[in-house]
């Protein structure tokens, strides 16, 4: 009985929608969502109309107008329903829904996205966590650095100052090496410092001298006089009065020496390379004991002098050198008291103290303008010698008269104190004249090492030739580390071969000042190397 009723519902549904036109059954189906509805027939259209009557009855549409009435469906689904009637099979299918009710339908990439999202954020947080470890490997390497670069400074100083320690021993090494005949004779000087039989006009005469010296730091055969203290080593200076020269006249000898003990100023002998001159920068002499020399130290500590160095260029009754001068009459007089300077009357203090202002203004002042004046002509004789005798060498080895006129551009200038120290020394035969080669920053390694091959075949051509008079020596060009080296100021010559300068210097210069030196395109060290 409920079939019979079901056919008659479905004839009705069928007269329902059939007397509608094709427009109007597109119009009515669009409402509920089915787009699929271009190409079909009419009576396809009725057959899809009746089959969703259920929803069609629900929405009630108004057929006049397009629009869904609360509907909400999605609006890509489409029914894939061709030329073929729904049955009763498809009909039971399709459920009607519930009045005022709307078609909720999940996003198909819901599930995904929420994985997806899961996803990224355990990505975030592992990409956050290597972040973090990164960050603290920086810091690390950063600090690493550092350290890294503190210890590279200090490495550098410390190697400075041993190459700065080995190259003062090098030059005391060498000074000190005279001929036999020389040390022989120098000997013979020595030994006659038992002044028993000298008067005592010459032994006060002669003490005075080595007093001075000694309180200078002059080693034999060095006439070069120090330079002035600086402004700071001034300023530690205590001037006299009275309070403190009526302490002095009263202290001890033995009290003094001990003093300086408790205040650990003594240098100890064993440990120093020459025990006569114990003391950097003075005081110190060759016929000094290590007593006179403790005396000296102690009072020059007493006053603030760390060395005893006046202004020679200066009148002598400046307030600086009237100072230091009367500090070095009071040593001397408590040197003859603590029985150090032995036979020299001490009612004649007055006298010592204008014998030692005597001796400063005839000899050591006269001395220093000398040294001043003569200076920079000896410098400048000195290099001459040099171009000479290199260019006699490279003719004897028959190189090319390009390279001949390098040499006359490109030698080096010299740091010659301690020759022009030794220039007006009556004792200048007894040593080597010393001097340190300054380094040319333009001047190529390949133009310095055959430099040094020529004077190398020079001193070869002069030990074999025989020398009528041994005791004249040569000079000693002793050539620093580069890091230990003064740089000179000669400016680079103009027209030289180009293998004559240094790369890296040309390549610090601008293309203008290159162009300005002229450099020649051709090469000449190669040939000089093969010959010399």
């Amino acid at each position: 009985m409920q079939s019979v009723f079901q056919g008659q519902d479905d004839r009705l549904e069928i007269n329902k929608y059939a007397h509608l036109s094709l427009n109007e059954l597109k119009k009515l189906l669009q409402t509920i969502g089915c787009t699929n509805v271009l190409g079909k027939e009419k009576e396809q259209l009725v057959n899809l109309c009746q089959a969703y009557h259920s929803l069609l009855d629900v929405s009630k549409p108004n057929l006049n107008d397009g629009t869904n009435s609360g509907l909400t469906t999605n609006e890509n689904c489409t029914f894939n329903l061709e030329s073929r009637e729904l049955g009763e099979h498809e009909q039971s299918i399709v459920q009607p829904l519930p009045n005022n009710s709307t078609i909720l339908e999940t996003p198909p990439n819901t599930l995904a996205d929420t994985n997806s999202q899961s996803s990224l954020s355990a990505a975030s947080s592992r990409n956050s966590a290597i972040l973090n470890v990164l960050r603290k490997i920086a810091k690390n390497q950063e600090r690493t650095l550092d350290l890294l670069e503190v210890s590279r400074e200090q490495n550098s100083t410390a190697i400075k100052t041993l190459m700065d320690k080995i190259e003062n021993l090098n030059d005391n090494y060498t000074s000190m090496q005279p001929n036999l005949s020389q040390k022989y004779n120098f000997n013979a000087r020595v030994q006659r410092g038992n002044y028993s039989h000298v008067p005592q006009n010459g032994k006060v005469k002669e003490l005075i001298h080595q007093h001075v010296k000694a309180l200078l730091g002059l080693k034999s055969g060095i006439t070069q006089l120090p330079s002035p203290a600086s402004k700071k080593e001034r300023q530690k200076w205590i001037r006299y009065d009275d309070e403190v020269e009526e302490l002095e006249e009263n202290s001890d000898c033995n009290q003094e020496f001990s003093k300086a003990e408790s205040e650990n100023s003594i240098v100890s002998m064993s440990e120093t390379e020459d025990p006569h001159f114990p003391f950097p920068g003075g005081p110190g002499h060759k016929r000094a004991t290590p007593q006179q020399l403790q005396i000296m130290w102690n009072m020059m500590q007493e006053r603030g002098v760390s060395k005893f160095h006046p202004n020679f260029g200066d009148s002598i009754e400046s307030p600086d050198n009237r100072f230091l001068w009367s500090l070095a009459h009071k040593i001397f007089v408590r040197l003859v008291e603590c029985g150090e300077y032995q036979g020299i009357d001490l009612e004649a203090s007055k006298n010592i103290h204008a014998a030692i202002l005597g001796y400063v203004e005839e000899r050591l002042m006269r001395t220093w303008r000398n040294q001043v004046n003569t200076g920079r002509q000896f410098e400048k004789n000195a290099k001459a010698k040099i171009r000479t005798r290199r260019n006699n060498t490279a003719l004897a080895h028959d190189l090319d008269e390009t390279f001949l006129k390098v040499i006359e551009k490109a030698c080096s200038d010299d740091e010659s104190d301690t020759e022009a120290r030794s220039a007006g020394s009556s004792q200048s035969l007894q040593r080597q004249k010393l001097c340190k080669v300054k380094y040319l920053q333009w001047r190529s390694k390949d133009l310095t090492e055959a430099l040094i091959k020529i004077d190398y075949q020079r001193e070869i051509a002069k030990t074999n030739a025989h020398r009528a008079f041994p005791g004249v020596q040569g000079r000693i060009r002793r050539r620093p580390t580069i890091i230990n080296s003064n740089i000179s100021e000669i400016k680079a010559p103009k027209g030289l071969p180009r293998d004559c300068y240094d790369l890296t210097w040309l390549n610090s210069l601008s293309k203008t000042a290159v162009n300005k030196l002229g450099i020649l395109e051709c090469v000449v060290l190669p040939d000089v190397m093969k010959k010399i």
